[in-house]
């Protein structure tokens, strides 16, 4: 089969931009597609940028991949990104024109799974619907792009947002003003180095960027030292906290979206039951919205790892990710310092997250006298993951989001450490425990779950009580097929269901503009 897999950014990007768990399941699912027979075809757009502003165009190419990149997307990724021009979404035909460009390079394209909608526009997909008529046109929802303009449904960086009203809440939802100028003359810069083929993040890339950026810093900073006569932007600007008009933007984005979900893709795959009905609470119609478990390549680690099951009268409790409100990372500091010091000396504590904040450390020595151990590890990867888990037996998702199925969640269950979750998002459905399950933001109920796993009262064994949601990337491309229209035959010779490797690898990164 002809497969287009869409994400907003090439696999072989920086790592900063490519998104996190969505890349790593795009670049399993690519290197399955292939291993299977496929022709899979990898596009991004909304993060490529020519050096003059015009139309969007196509440019493809082959590195051992097909590729195909989308230059100068009126809707920039990722979606933080178009925000504040979010009506340009459902009305900027900018895109309209690419879906005859790809039948004219590819010809016929049998499914376009697209892993989000951030760097495209409603009207491409129903330009895409005319132009393929008979392929499958389906999305995966890793986040809420669908019915969030911001993906994760937080609000204004506090709390879980659980009612939109009509868009009046979505006007004043992000702290930050309109970053895509800034963002759009940057991804030119990255343009002019890629010509220059300088190596990303080089040194001749930081002092080239430093030198491009410098006119830009002082444009922005000289004005504000000018007098009201020469400067009149200072004079009384006008401020528009909220209005009908901007409301019915976002309104209309999630208008459009469920749309586009009942006429347009021929569904929906949800990564979890929670983020399933999170969909169709807002909107998203049911009939067209499934869960698949998405695959991972850390199952066969799951498959020989040692499930831990008794915590020997010692929780040590791992948090990975980023140090970040949404994440619940600063809500489970505060819970573990409500409790009681007799159960707290039988705690340790790992934090594996980019270290951003760094009174985290201070703070943590303040309270450090009521722990048994607390280590902190400046981020993590693949190669490092293993000994940073050493001796860890429960691992913490305190999401105050909806995190549709966090990569973090996976890795740990994978090397056989239950999870004790919140009851926001799809990890709580890894093991399907409830007594693994505290309501998201409660404190009390947090530490009353924390204290009965420590004493006892529920043995860790008891998460691996039920079948797991972890999946190998074999079974769930031939779940995939099925979406997909065509039943798939599995070779499991090697007796754990995991899958052979290609010699490749998605590093290359390809195109020029």
């Amino acid at each position: 089969m002809r497969i287009l897999i869409y994400n907003f950014v090439q696999p072989g990007a920086p790592k900063a931009k490519q998104g996190g768990g969505v890349a790593i399941y795009q670049d399993s699912l690519i290197r399955a597609l292939r291993e299977q027979g496929h022709a899979p075809i990898i596009m991004s757009s909304g993060d490529r940028y020519s050096l003059r502003t015009g139309r969007a165009f196509l440019i493809t190419g082959n590195d051992g991949f097909d590729r195909a990149v989308i230059v100068n997307s009126p809707i920039m990724a990722p979606a933080h990104y178009s925000f504040h021009h979010i009506e340009r979404y459902y009305e900027d035909p900018g895109l309209d024109h690419i879906p005859a460009q790809l039948r004219e390079k590819y010809g016929e394209i049998n499914v376009f799974h697209f892993q989000n909608v951030e760097g495209l526009s409603a009207g491409f997909f129903r330009a895409l619907r005319k132009e393929y008529p008979k392929a499958r046109l389906l999305l995966t929802a890793h986040n809420y792009n669908l019915v969030c303009p911001q993906v994760n449904l937080w609000y204004r960086e506090h709390k879980a947002c659980d009612d939109y009203r009509e868009g009046r809440s979505c006007v004043n939802c992000v702290l930050f003003h309109d970053l895509q100028p800034a963002a759009i003359n940057l991804r030119r810069l990255e343009t002019i180095l890629r010509n220059l083929r300088v190596e990303p993040n080089s040194r001749a890339a930081k002092a080239v960027e430093a030198i491009v950026r410098a006119p830009f810093r002082l444009r922005r900073r000289f004005p504000r030292y000018l007098p009201t006569k020469v400067n009149p932007a200072r004079a009384a600007p006008r401020i528009v906290v909220t209005s009908a008009a901007e409301a019915t933007k976002y309104r209309r984005y999630r208008e459009e979206n469920t749309q586009l979900a009942r006429d347009v893709f021929d569904g929906v795959i949800a990564v979890s039951e929670r983020t399933r009905q999170v969909l169709v609470d807002r909107g998203v119609p049911a009939e067209r919205v499934d869960v698949s478990y998405i695959g991972t390549a850390q199952y066969p680690t799951f498959l020989k790892s040692r499930k831990i099951t008794d915590a020997q009268n010692h929780i040590h409790v791992a948090f990975l990710g980023y140090m970040r409100a949404d994440k619940g990372f600063y809500f489970l500091l505060e819970a573990l310092f409500s409790l009681h010091e007799e159960w707290a000396k039988r705690v340790s504590l790992t934090i594996a997250a980019p270290l951003w904040d760094h009174g985290v450390a201070e703070r943590l020595r303040g309270m450090a006298y009521k722990f048994r151990d607390i280590r902190i590890f400046d981020g993590y990867s693949h190669k490092t993951l293993d000994s940073i888990l050493n001796g860890v037996n429960l691992g913490v998702v305190p999401a105050l989001w909806e995190d549709n199925l966090p990569q973090v969640a996976i890795e740990m269950a994978a090397r056989g450490i239950p999870l004790l979750t919140s009851d926001r998002g799809g990890a709580q459905e890894i093991g399907s425990n409830p007594d693994f399950v505290f309501r998201s933001g409660s404190k009390s109920d947090f530490c009353r779950k924390l204290r009965r796993l420590i004493g006892g009262d529920v043995p860790l064994g008891a998460f691996w009580g039920k079948p797991t949601t972890i999946r190998s990337m074999e079974d769930h491309l031939a779940e995939l097929m099925r979406f997909y229209g065509e039943e798939v035959v599995t070779d499991t010779a090697a007796g754990d269901g995991s899958m052979r490797r290609a010699g490749h690898t998605l590093l290359a990164e390809y195109g020029r503009s």
